[in-house]
């Protein structure tokens, strides 16, 4: 008779413990981690568009010397990237040095507008190993932002 009371005894604290650890298991769950008040969202967006602009110039860089691989120098001519339309463009192959000039100003597609000029410095032909080139920038900008 005694151990009957002991299992007795046992059973409502074996569920008492299985009920809260269930509801502790439940609780965690269907917590919300809530974002972080420490981040700044305008340091946010100005690292996003700072990040597009380099990727835009590396982008037009990279076409650039696509199309002076194919160039016997001086102005490029028929350059298809539509960024530089309104820009001068001159490959000088004996220096290895090609600069898009936009001057004081001029807008392209999508309504973006450049300023100033890119300078691009190389040695070797694109995507050969050991070639390399240089991207240099003269009072550049895109839509008034300066791109140092």
């Amino acid at each position: 008779m005694k151990k009957l009371k002991s299992i007795y005894a046992v059973v409502p604290k074996t569920f008492l413990a299985l009920g809260l650890m269930t509801l502790i298991f439940a609780v965690s769950c269907t917590t919300e981690i809530e974002p972080s008040s420490g981040i700044d969202q305008a340091s946010v967006e100005a690292d996003l568009i700072a990040q597009a602009d380099f990727e835009e110039v590396d982008d037009l860089s990279s076409s650039m010397m696509e199309l002076a691989d194919g160039s016997s120098g001086g102005k490029i001519a028929g350059h298809h990237d539509d960024r530089v339309s309104c820009a001068e463009v001159t490959h000088d192959t004996e220096n290895h040095i090609i600069i898009i000039d936009f001057g004081d100003g001029c807008t392209g597609p999508h309504g973006v507008t450049r300023a100033g000029k890119i300078i691009i410095n190389y040695e070797g032909r694109r995507l050969v190993p050991g070639s390399y080139w240089i991207v240099t920038f003269e009072e550049f900008y895109i839509n008034r932002r300066h791109i140092e």
